[in-house]
């Protein structure tokens, strides 16, 4: 039993339960959205942990498990990552046009940026030849607008996803430098 609650299973799962209490409080409940027109300053970080609807919550956390399943990491650079990510894309949506922002999926990307920042110190490209590849069709793909559910549409901030990626990258560039 001690093998399979690893820390990045521990973490995933604080982050699960946090963010299915969140949505409890109701669907991307506007008073910890990012909302520019009704704003308040801890929105800038519970905007990562609610989401639209119970389907996106579910899709979110699936991923964070896979990913992480799929590129173990630990946890210090994935908290570092994470860190560094909900600051850039806080950034981002402050000095851009953004109306309102919710989801996990730009901090998801902070684990195939480490990826390939690990394979990249590995000298194992043709790995991080694939994961970039990937990373750029899925980031093409995703410009398109999405139906998550029957009265929602959106287009995903891709954005944040590049953010939380190059997150990644920097963060395990900067953990080797020290």
């Amino acid at each position: 039993m001690k093998g399979l609650l690893t820390p990045q299973i521990r973490l995933s799962c604080f982050i699960i339960v946090v963010s299915f209490l969140l949505f409890l409080t109701g669907e991307a409940n506007p008073f910890l959205a990012f909302n520019r027109q009704d704003f308040y300053v801890w929105q800038l970080v519970s905007a990562h942990l609610i989401h639209y609807d119970f389907k996106h919550l579910i899709l979110n956390m699936l991923a964070l498990l896979i990913l992480l399943y799929l590129f173990p990491t630990k946890n210090k650079e994935l908290i570092s990552g994470f860190i560094i990510a909900v600051v850039l894309i806080d950034a981002y949506m402050l000095l851009s046009d953004v109306q309102f922002y919710v989801g996990f999926s730009g901090l998801l990307y902070v684990i195939p940026g480490l990826a390939l920042g690990r394979y990249i110190l590995a000298k194992k490209y043709a790995y991080a030849l694939l994961i970039s590849c990937i990373f750029v069709i899925y980031m093409i793909s995703c410009g398109q607008m999405i139906n998550i559910s029957n009265d929602i549409t959106w287009v995903t901030l891709t954005q944040a996803h590049i953010l939380g990626f190059v997150s990644g990258i920097v963060v395990l560039f900067i953990i080797e430098l020290m």
